[in-house]
């Protein structure tokens, strides 16, 4: 007689998964995607909603019309990625560096940039409503005159030319200048840092 027994179990409660071009494939622990170094990192159409990748090396990855809210991204290396049309809602991204990412048309609402170096990013029609970039610099960073900004996003102390500050204070002034309390205003001025 022989008899084989098998055992399921499932879970997916403490499991991510990351859809890469349309297969759906089961991705590391998130504990274990920290510090990952996947230089030129081809992903475009990624679900990694939640995931940790604090301190990961994405140089230059493609990381196109993915779904990353939520995302711990602080202190990555992401120089040169290409993050268009990427929903970067609610990320984590700290300290990360962009220099010279890719964000046109990117969602970063609500996302936590401060201290983040965007410095030559391309800000093409990137949404920052609710955005935290106290203290990011965006020096020389591309098409910020084309960027979406609502009251709730915050530039204190963002780094930014002369030219950049005249720009986000007429994208901020139609918005935020008849509805701001008398002492917003007087606040409105040493928001930025400006160097070059």
């Amino acid at each position: 007689l022989f008899v084989l027994f098998f055992f399921f179990s499932s879970r997916r409660r403490h499991t991510r998964y990351i859809s890469v071009t349309g297969v759906q494939t089961c991705a590391l622990p998130i504990s274990e995607l920290r510090g990952l170094k996947a230089v030129e990192l081809y992903l475009p159409n990624t679900l990694a909603y939640d995931a940790d990748f604090s301190g990961a090396d994405l140089n230059r990855a493609n990381l196109s019309e993915s779904h990353l809210s939520g995302a711990h991204l602080s202190g990555a290396n992401l120089n040169r990625a290409n993050l268009s049309w990427t929903y970067l809602n609610g990320a984590y991204l700290n300290g990360a560096y962009l220099n010279g990412a890719d964000l046109s048309w990117a969602n970063l609402s609500g996302a936590h940039l401060s201290g983040a170096n965007l410095r030559v990013a391309d800000f093409h029609k990137t949404i920052l409503n609710g955005a935290d970039l106290d203290g990011a610099d965006i020096r020389y960073a591309r098409n910020i005159e084309k960027i979406y900004v609502n009251r709730e996003t915050t530039f204190q102390n963002t780094i930014v030319t002369p030219e950049q500050r005249e720009i986000l204070l007429e994208k901020l002034e139609p918005q935020f200048l008849e509805k701001l309390e008398p002492q917003f205003l007087e606040k409105l001025e040493p928001h930025f840092d400006v160097r070059y």
